[in-house]
C-alpha cells in the first residue's frame, strides 16, 4: 500500500464512483480500477461494495477512509516542512555574536528573517568577541557575527577552516558623560589626555576596540592615557554616566536620560569591521545562507564613520 493508492481509494469513496473519480483524477477508469483490485488484493480485504447508491466503503473501507484521510494529511505536512527546511524557510539558525552587536545591529536583520521565514526559530548568545570564531569551528553555532579592528587578521588566523566575509562596518563615537558633551565639536582627542579610557580588551588574534583607540591617540599625537579595562562596551556605559572614564562606543550607546553621550572626535576614529563567520559545510545549509543574504542586503541601514560634525 501506498499514498497514490490510499488517494484512489479516497477519491473514489468521495465520488462514489469510479468513472467520476476517474475523472477528477484525470485517469481513464480501467487503471483506477486495477489499483483498486491491487489494494484490496494487497491487504486481502473488501475495502468497496456496489449499492443501489453508488459505491460505498465496507467496514474496513470506512476504516481506511479515516486512517487514509490522517495520513495523506500528514505526507503532505512532512512535505511542506521538508521543503521549507530545503528553502530556509525552517528549522533552527544558531548565531553567535558580540555584545556590541546586539543593541542595534541585529534587531533589523533579525526582523527581516523572521518577516521571510517566521517559522525559524533563532538562538542567540553574545560571547566575547574573540571566542566567536571558535564556537563556529567547533559547531556550536551556525553563524558568527564579530566586530573586529582587523578582519584580515582574523582570516590569516582561520588559514581557511572558517569563511569569513566582511558585511558592514560599524561607526565608533568618543562616548562621554555629561559634563563633556557639552564642548565644541568635534572634541580634539589630545584634550580627552588626562581622561581614564574604558575599553573592552581584545586578543591579539581577534584585535578590537582597544587596538583602534591606539591608533586613534597615535594619529592624534598623543601618548597613551591611562586605560581601564571592562569586559563589555555595554559594562562601561554606566561608568561613563558616572564619570569614571569614557569610551569608545557606538552611536546606538547613546542614553541621555543615563547621562551617556557619543560624539565625534578629531581625529575621527575609524570603524570596526563587522564580519561573518561561517563553516564552509555550511555553504549549503539554506538557512545560514538566507540568514547571509539579508546580512549582506545593502538596502537595509549600514555602518559608517560617524558625520564629521558628531552626534549628541
Amino acid at each position: 500500500m501506498n499514498l497514490r493508492e490510499i488517494a484512489y481509494f479516497l477519491a473514489v469513496v468521495e465520488e462514489g464512483s469510479i468513472s467520476r473519480a476517474a475523472v477528477r483524477l484525470h485517469l481513464t477508469q480501467p487503471p483506477l480500477s486495477l489499483a483498486i483490485a491491487k489494494l484490496e488484493r494487497e491487504l486481502d480485504v473488501t475495502l468497496l461494495i456496489r449499492t443501489y447508491r453508488g459505491i460505498e466503503p465496507t467496514e474496513a473501507g470506512h476504516y481506511l477512509v479515516g486512517a487514509g484521510r490522517r495520513l495523506l494529511n500528514e505526507a503532505e505536512r512532512i512535505e511542506d516542512r521538508l521543503r521549507a527546511l530545503g528553502a530556509g524557510r525552517a528549522g533552527r539558525v544558531r548565531i553567535a555574536t558580540g555584545p556590541i552587536m546586539t543593541w542595534d545591529y541585529l534587531p533589523p536583520r533579525l526582523a527581516e528573517l523572521n518577516a521571510q521565514a517566521p517559522d525559524v526559530e533563532v538562538e542567540l548568545v553574545d560571547p566575547p568577541s574573540f571566542a566567536i570564531a571558535e564556537l563556529v569551528r567547533r559547531g556550536e553555532v551556525d553563524l558568527g557575527i564579530a566586530a573586529t579592528a582587523d578582519v584580515t587578521r582574523i582570516a590569516h588566523r582561520e588559514r581557511g577552516e572558517l569563511r569569513i566575509e566582511p558585511i558592514a562596518q560599524m561607526g565608533l563615537y568618543v562616548g562621554v558623560p555629561r559634563a563633556l558633551a557639552d564642548r565644541d565639536l568635534p572634541l580634539p582627542l589630545t584634550d580627552l589626555a588626562d581622561q581614564t579610557w574604558l575599553l573592552p580588551q581584545g586578543t591579539p588574534e581577534y584585535p578590537g576596540v582597544d587596538v583602534i583607540a591606539e591608533d586613534a591617540w597615535r594619529a592624534a599625537g598623543m601618548p597613551p592615557p591611562r586605560v581601564r579595562w571592562v569586559a563589555t562596551p555595554q559594562t562601561a556605559v554606566p561608568l561613563v554616566a558616572a564619570g569614571m572614564g569614557i569610551s569608545l562606543l557606538p552611536q546606538s550607546f547613546q542614553n541621555e536620560r543615563n547621562g551617556v553621550y557619543t560624539v565625534q572626535s578629531d581625529p575621527p576614529v575609524r570603524p570596526l569591521t563587522v564580519a561573518a563567520i561561517w563553516t564552509p559545510m555550511s555553504d549549503g545549509d539554506a538557512l545560514v545562507q538566507r540568514m547571509l543574504a539579508i546580512l549582506r542586503d545593502d538596502r537595509r541601514p549600514r555602518y559608517a564613520l560617524p558625520p564629521s560634525a558628531g552626534s549628541r
